[in-house]
């Protein structure tokens, strides 16, 4: 501590010197520090309203502004009541809890005055510019004074004291405008190659839709068909292979079953259905799947039988990116297994889930065989003759996921039965045709992920090259130094003085 009361900087720590004309101070000593927590004056709920003033909170503070889109108000009677956290513009909002270092500015759409709940008001002297203050508190120097400060529970915690101590380097005042004015002209490109990436992946979004559309519309290989005639050759039509699967499918049943009447599976409502292509046609899923299990029933098996490592349970959160993610909180013991040993998954199901997002699904492979069935999800096996891959991509539809969101029932969640699934059309390409189709599918949806993993990694790039242009502003390394500057050491001063006359014509 030195003699006029400001904390002696670690300089090593805080990354060495500063550049000449700057001085290290205090946050206390640049500004007034308001504490904007909630107390015994402040509004309930019961006293917002429609419009009004705005009683802002952390969850407001957004790109560092205040965003104003989900506000709740209190009337300006309810306003004039209050004693303290009273924001104004040019203000900057910093959070004192669970968001450490977030932070905005106030800006002039909150002329009328605005509410800080559970914030803390940092209140810049004039010669300090609010971006200034701002962009030192979300920079890796304020990061440094939060880990510093933090009290280390399981709930991060500043005070208002711990804030009033943060170390600023403070620059001359001329230099501050340079400086803010150069992270507002890097961030502004930021933000335009952020918006570019974040468009490219909407646009790579909707390509993955357009290639799934394409698949099962015949419009992404050539068709089986049209191969055969410019080939001179004969090809299986769909008709014919759904015969075949549905003699078998007799054929099973009268061999494992033998007696009774045998119910033929019902075909699919094509009314408003698509013109297939040359070659195709369409089946229901009843005509093609050779099984459907659903989940054990809620009784039979509770969050309570999970363990820690067992054998795991296959929900429909689980379910992604075409891939099974299992948690190992959630899992099973060998007795319970043994108990649900008719709901195990087999090499080659096709897991979907029924509840929640549609659409959601992915095959079973070596790794997954003998875990356990959901009771949020469902287990389809293909007949023979129609590829499984086919079949769980034509699931992840456009049509077919829009088909199953407009039919599933449920008050808060969609919930898809068996019977809409059973009923659910299906379109069928000749067998030869649906392995190729796979093939095109897995080929632009690799180059798809590889396009998205880049964008992904680009947006990172974005992000950490803010807090390196954060970090130079705040060593001096982002604007120039012009010797003709006032020194920080004398705005520091004047400050001082003029803070000193503040307070005591405040007292007087």
């Amino acid at each position: 501590m030195t003699g006029d009361g400001v904390r002696e900087p670690d300089l090593q720590s805080l990354g060495g010197h500063l550049p000449k004309g700057w001085v290290w101070t205090t946050l206390g000593e640049l500004s007034d520090l308001i504490n904007g927590d909630r107390g015994e004056n402040y509004p309930s709920r019961s006293a917002f309203v429609e419009q009004g003033i705005p009683f802002i909170n952390a969850g407001h503070l957004r790109d560092g502004h205040v965003d104003l889109s989900d506000m709740n108000y209190i009337s300006e009677e309810t306003f004039s009541l209050l004693r303290s956290g009273k924001v104004i513009p040019g203000d900057v909002l910093y959070c004192l809890r669970g968001s450490l270092g977030k932070a905005a500015v106030v800006s002039g759409s909150v002329d009328r005055g605005a509410i800080a709940s559970s914030l803390v008001i940092v209140r810049p002297h004039s010669s300090t510019l609010p971006a200034y203050v701002y962009a030192y508190l979300v920079s890796p120097l304020g990061a440094k004074m939060v880990e510093t400060y933090d009290n280390g529970t399981a709930q991060p915690n500043l005070s208002g004291k711990n804030v009033e101590s943060y170390l600023v380097p403070l620059a001359p005042l001329p230099e501050q405008h340079r400086i803010v004015a150069a992270i507002e002209d890097h961030f502004s490109r930021l933000d335009e190659a952020v918006a570019l990436l974040t468009r490219v992946q909407r646009n790579l979004k909707r390509y993955r839709a357009s290639v799934l559309k394409a698949a099962v519309e015949g419009r992404l290989v050539p068709t089986e068909a049209a191969l055969a005639r410019a080939e001179g050759r004969a090809y299986e039509p769909a008709d014919v292979l759904l015969k075949r699967i549905l003699d078998e499918r007799w054929r099973r049943w009268k061999a494992e079953v033998g007696r009774g009447s045998y119910k033929e599976p019902v075909a699919p409502d094509t009314t408003g259905l698509p013109e297939l292509p040359e070659g195709w046609c369409w089946a229901s899923c009843a005509q093609v799947l050779s099984r459907l299990q659903t989940g054990p029933f809620g009784s039979s098996l509770h969050q309570s039988d999970y363990v820690e490592g067992g054998t795991p349970v296959v929900n429909p959160q689980h379910l992604q990116d075409y891939g099974i993610h299992p948690s190992s909180r959630v899992a099973v013991s060998d007795d319970t297994v043994e108990r649900l040993s008719a709901f195990l998954l087999d090499e080659g199901d096709i897991v979907l889930g029924r509840r929640g997002e549609m659409g959601r699904c992915a095959v079973v492979g070596p790794r997954e065989k003998g875990w356990l069935l959901g009771t949020g999800s469902l287990a389809l096996k293909s007949a023979s003759g129609l590829h499984k891959d086919y079949l769980a991509w034509v699931l992840r539809s456009p049509r077919v996921v829009s088909t199953l969101e407009g039919e599933s029932v449920g008050t808060t969640m969609t919930n898809l039965n068996q019977e809409i699934l059973m009923g659910l059309p299906v379109p069928l390409p000749p067998a030869i045709e649906q392995i190729r189709i796979v093939q095109e599918i897995e080929r632009h949806l690799s180059i798809i992920k590889a396009l998205e993993q880049s964008g992904a990694r680009h947006v990172t790039r974005c992000t950490r090259l803010r807090q390196s242009i954060l970090k130079w502003a705040f060593e001096g390394k982002l604007a120039d130094q012009d010797p003709a500057d006032e020194p920080a050491s004398v705005l520091l001063e004047r400050i001082r003085g003029e803070r000193g006359l503040t307070r005591r014509g405040r007292r007087l």
